[in-house]
């Protein structure tokens, strides 16, 4: 497990009191702790399997699904996690960071591709990453972006469907629509 991290990437580095007092006050903490007790239920067998299902429930309910099968590494990360979809093939690596409305799940029904996100990964508000895609490590992916292809490391993604600009080039901006 790895609550250690989250505490710290979640809590921004507060005092264990203070990291008390915010589990209760922070959806997005509650949501990733919750992930991390019902997935290590999960992973315990049928029984596990019974007793996951509250913890589960109580994400859902807060407007979250994460999938007990999605593998997520440390230091997970989510400022608003209402309207997180994250499907259950889906590896996101350490120190992701998911903004709210953001879906990672298959491309077509009954496949099992699912994305994967290396380290360092920034995914922005009412984003859709959909497929067997990887993206790379320290890459982002911009707001109301569509992704159905591979990103580069150090990439952003942006735009429906999304084109991957390098982060030092200037984005063109039209004020006139």
């Amino acid at each position: 497990m790895h609550w250690r991290e989250d505490l710290k990437i979640n809590t921004n580095k507060l005092s264990l009191a203070h990291a008390f007092i915010r589990y209760f006050t922070s959806p997005s903490f509650k949501v990733v702790t919750r992930y991390r007790m019902y997935r290590w239920l999960y992973q315990r067998g049928l029984l596990g399997r019974i007793l996951h299902k509250p913890l589960f429930v109580a994400n859902v309910k807060m407007g979250a699904y994460i999938s007990p099968k999605a593998v997520i590494g440390k230091g997970f990360h989510l400022p608003h996690p209402v309207g997180v979809v994250i499907g259950e093939g889906v590896k996101l690596g350490d120190n992701v960071t998911i903004f709210q409305g953001v879906t990672l799940g298959v491309s077509k029904e009954g496949k099992g591709d699912y994305p994967t996100l290396s380290n360092d990964v920034t995914v922005y508000a009412n984003s859709v990453l959909v497929g067997e895609i990887n993206v790379g490590p320290g890459a982002q992916v911009a707001a109301l972006s569509f992704v159905n292809e591979d990103v580069p490391g150090g990439m952003v993604a942006a735009g429906s469907p999304a084109t991957m600009r390098n982060p030092r080039d200037r984005f063109p901006v039209s004020l006139n629509g």
